[in-house]
């Protein structure tokens, strides 16, 4: 999520990664939407892997970050939120059953000081840790990785975390011979999947390939929708240097203009836009 932040915007990485700069959560109606996505992870673990009721594992995580609201108040984001996870676990459920594929682990958690697996090493200096919200197995054998999406588009979302997240899956269970054949987004909201990907070897090295063509984020690359190992080392090595080099001007990974629309750092970033046209300081 990091390198992400990077690609979508230099400037917004800085501030949250160098500055620590977090947005100031407001007193509202409904959860923000990073305590309800973890809300919506936290539960589906719980219900999809562990077989925990979705009205209990809802009411102990929705207690959590609800802190002290009064009882309507929890009631109203209770009935609003098991409605979107009783709808989508009634989609999760027909699309498991089409793909023929089955729950495997939920919530793999890698690199931390808590994992039971290692970080997934990139190269000799770039380690990575994070945590797979789910893996099924497919009637193959092979393994399948899901990374849910709170919201009801996949306009956050970036291919490049799937293919991180299969790289640490594979990595995790290479001792076991488990081998991986693809993964996708799930939108909670949506009640849909996006940036499906299978593995292709056809060519003799190990390649992503997306549905539809995809353009990555990190990089351009020699076949649309495809990316190799190399590639996508390549172009993380290249993030990595520019992040040590300090390049934190408010643009994308690949130099266009930074969508600051809704952002919440949208404030300072006008200011800082404003004072680079050259207006005239008391100093």
């Amino acid at each position: 999520s990091t390198v992400g932040t990077y690609c979508k915007c230099k400037f917004k990485y800085f501030l949250n990664y160098v500055l620590g700069l977090q947005p100031v959560p407001e007193e509202i109606l409904e959860l923000s939407h990073m305590d309800a996505g973890s809300v919506f992870h936290a539960v589906l673990s719980d219900h999809l892997g562990r077989g925990v009721s979705l009205d209990e594992s809802l009411k102990n995580h929705l207690e959590r970050y609800s802190g002290s609201v009064n009882k309507s108040l929890f009631k109203r984001r209770y009935d609003q939120m098991f409605k979107i996870l009783t709808e989508y676990v009634n989609y999760d459920q027909s699309e498991e059953t089409r793909a023929g594929r089955t729950v495997f682990r939920t919530e793999l958690s890698f690199g931390f000081d808590t994992s039971d697996y290692g970080p997934l090493k990139l190269t000799s200096e770039i380690c990575v840790h994070g945590i797979v919200d789910r893996i099924d197995t497919c009637e193959d054998g092979t393994l399948f990785v899901i990374d849910y999406k709170s919201g009801k588009n996949p306009g956050s979302a970036m291919a490049e975390q799937l293919i991180l997240y299969s790289m640490a899956v594979e990595n995790a269970f290479s001792k076991e011979n488990k081998m991986l054949s693809g993964g996708e987004f799930r939108l909670i909201k949506g009640k849909k999947k996006a940036n499906n990907f299978s593995i292709d070897h056809s060519s003799g090295e190990r390649k992503w390939k997306f549905d539809g063509k995809l353009k990555f984020k990190i990089c351009e690359t020699a076949e649309k929708g495809k990316i190799s190992d190399e590639e996508f080392i390549r172009a993380v090595e290249e993030i990595i240097k520019s992040i040590q080099y300090g390049d934190f001007s408010i643009e994308t990974w690949k130099g266009t203009a930074s969508n600051c629309y809704k952002c919440e750092n949208e404030g300072i970033f006008n200011i800082l836009k404003w004072r680079q046209k050259g207006v005239p300081t008391d100093g």
